[in-house]
């Protein structure tokens, strides 16, 4: 049988089995804390996974910040998650999320939080104590992610308050560690959402350019305007239909060319237009010239060309775009009416030519007539052949008053309009005088209110004046009481307002809209021409006024002539 143990040993036995405990208990306190820290690590790849399958699902940044904050808080076993996401120059491009800290202390934690944003440089950092207000963190990490040359930035900081820093375990290095990369995979999401984003608008801009592109195509090949496109260097690398119907060229021969190799030939344009034509492109200008081209069988034809530049995002020329309109109509018609104008000139040219011989040539034997019948008034004729001499004497009247007339309306479309200051009131009364022989027994009153002097054309208002008192004077003698004229002049700065009354036969009201018509006459009671009451007319639009006429039958008539007041000066006839 065994010996027994002495008490010393068994108490030896007995410390060396309560170490053994103590070790064995030791490890196994270390082996469940590894086993808490991978139950741990194994969550936070969880949470990480679930992170990455969460984030690569979304397309919009403000999603992508709640997402970021709600996994620190759960990564980061942290009070406060706070991302955000800026970009400098752009205030529509800045946002923030916060999660946790509770809603009553919200504005207080985005306060803090903002400022710990504006104070980081790229990279994370880990910092213990208050934050740069003193007020409210505890502990803190925060992460910052530049895009260069983009001025995008992204902020993440994972905050622990005043307040329950006893209730959440510190931060440290091992935590900053996964902080990092955490900061990565975040930066990595939101260039992958903003590459997107471009992808998305550059494939915008591309269908929209497309359907430009298909819209302007289409105008191009049915417009019946030449369109030519060329590169930067202005050689052809596409034209439209209308194009090759305008100059016969088919389009494999004159692609590579520059339009001015096959349809310009020296001397054709003058040189104003080519240096035109050539500092526009030079400048890369919009530029527009009318051209003389020569199609492909050799015959000439006129253009309008328009040619505008292309640039490319960068502000590199690309293309030219020239619109050819062929004019060769409207030009022809040009150089007939310009042919057309010539020949009128020169029958303006007769026709004054033709005014001088019957004012010189005319004038001057019937002059010699009439002086001749005044010496012929002294001899004793009989009653019949005194019948005759009074009928030559008039003939030969009429006949001078219609020359005087055919004169004055030649003066006034030739004559330069010549405004100045005068007396009305002393042109009217050396009428009368020049009228004295027609208005015995016609009582001629004139009355002006305003100012009597005017500035206006003197001659044409002369001649327009006496032409409407000769009128008034000559038709109105009537049988039974007295004839009398009334002129009346109401003048002011701006115009000057004549007025005639007669109270003569009158003209009936089927004939007034015509009476300022050539050579009508409205009654035959006297002898006329029909040819004062349209140059009166003519003279009245020549220095811009207006003239109308009233008449009742066996009541009389009114003339009324408005002519605005000029300063002092001359105008060219037109």
């Amino acid at each position: 049988m065994p010996s027994q143990l002495s008490i010393e040993e068994l108490q030896q036995a007995y410390l060396e089995l309560q170490s053994r405990v103590t070790r064995f208990s030791a490890k196994e306190q270390e082996l469940i804390n590894v086993r808490d820290l991978l139950d741990q690590e194994l969550l936070g790849y969880k949470r990480m996974n679930a992170f990455h399958a969460a984030a690569i699902e979304l397309d919009d940044i403000p999603s992508l910040l709640e997402l970021v904050a709600e996994t620190m808080v759960d990564l980061f076993d942290t009070e406060v998650g706070f991302a955000c996401f800026r970009k400098w120059g752009d205030p529509d491009e800045y946002h923030c999320h916060l999660e946790g800290g509770g809603s009553k202390q919200a504005e207080a934690w985005r306060s803090a939080l903002k400022g710990v944003c504006a104070h980081t440089a790229d990279g994370v950092a880990l910092h213990h104590g208050p934050d740069t207000s003193g007020a409210l963190l505890a502990g803190h990490m925060v992460g910052k992610k530049t895009r260069p040359g983009s001025g995008v930035e992204m902020v993440v900081v994972a905050a622990i308050s005043k307040a329950k820093q006893e209730i959440y375990a510190p931060f440290n290095d091992r935590k900053l560690v996964l902080f990092k990369l955490f900061l990565e995979s975040c930066s990595a999401y939101l260039e992958s959402i903003s590459a997107r984003d471009r992808i998305n608008d550059q494939l915008e801009t591309i269908r929209r350019s497309e359907v430009e592109l298909r819209r302007l195509s289409l105008i191009a090949t049915n417009t019946h305007s030449g369109v030519i496109i060329t590169d930067g260097k202005g050689r052809i690398v596409w034209v439209n239909e209308a194009f090759k119907s305008n100059t016969g060229y088919a389009e494999e021969e004159v692609i590579g060319k520059k339009p001015r190799e096959f349809l310009q030939a020296p001397d054709l344009n003058d040189a104003d237009t080519l240096h035109q034509l050539s500092e526009g492109l030079r400048k890369r200008e919009n530029v527009s010239v009318d051209l003389k081209n020569i199609r492909k069988d050799g015959e000439l034809f006129h253009i309008r060309l328009n040619i505008s530049p292309v640039f490319d995002h960068a502000g590199r020329l690309v293309n030219f775009i020239a619109i050819q309109q062929d004019i060769t109509a409207q030009k022809l018609n040009e150089e007939r009416m310009v042919e057309q104008n010539d020949e009128l000139t020169k029958i303006n040219k007769e026709l004054d030519q033709f005014v001088y011989s019957i004012s010189h040539d005319l004038r001057a034997p019937l002059l010699s007539i009439q002086g001749l019948l005044g010496l012929m008034d002294v001899a004793d004729w009989d009653e019949e052949n005194q019948q005759y001499v009074n009928l030559i004497r008039e003939s030969t009247v009429r006949l001078d008053h219609t020359i005087l007339e055919i004169l004055n309306y030649s003066r006034n479309a030739r004559l330069e309009v010549q405004f100045a200051p005068f007396n009305v009131r002393q042109t009217i009364d050396h009428i009368l005088v020049d009228l004295g022989s027609m208005r015995r027994d016609v009582e001629t009153t004139v009355t002006c209110s305003g100012s009597e002097e005017v500035v206006q054309d003197e001659v044409r208002v002369g001649v327009l004046l006496k032409n409407i008192l000769a009128n008034a004077i000559k038709y109105s003698r009537r049988g039974g009481g007295q004839a009398h004229v009334n002129v009346r002049v109401d003048s002011t700065p701006q115009a000057v307002q004549l007025v005639v009354t007669d109270n003569g036969e009158g003209i009936d009201s089927a004939h007034l809209d015509k009476v300022f018509d050539m050579f009508y006459r409205a009654t035959r009671s006297s002898p006329g021409t029909g040819l004062g009451l349209y140059i009166s007319k003519e003279i009245t639009d020549k220095i811009g006024g207006t003239i109308s006429l009233e008449s009742e039958v066996g009541v009389g008539t009114e003339v009324t002539i408005t002519l605005p007041q000029h300063r002092h000066e001359s105008v060219l006839a037109h």
